[in-house]
Parts: C-alpha cells; sequence; structure tokens
C-alpha cells in the first residue's frame, strides 16, 4: 500500500492535483500502508 500511495504523491508533483476521489484514494493507501507498519511492530514486541 505504501508503494501504491508514494506512486501517486509523486503523480501529484508531476502532474498535479486530480479529481477528489483520486486524492482520497491516495489518503488511505497511505492510511493502510501506516497501520499496516504499526501493526507488524506492534506483534513484533
Amino acid at each position: 500500500m505504501l508503494g501504491l500511495g508514494f506512486g501517486r504523491v509523486i503523480s501529484f508533483f508531476f502532474d498535479g492535483t486530480s479529481t477528489f476521489v483520486y486524492q482520497f484514494g491516495t489518503f488511505v493507501e497511505l492510511f493502510l500502508g501506516f497501520y499496516g507498519c504499526w501493526i507488524l511492530t506492534k506483534i513484533k514486541s
């Protein structure tokens, strides 16, 4: 998820902002990616 989210962020810089749905999807992908990392680090502890 983080790879997709960061790819979309890079796309914002090169292509400019897009529709609200695209921006919302980017936020959700980044959120789920960071949440997944947080869960994985919590499980290992």
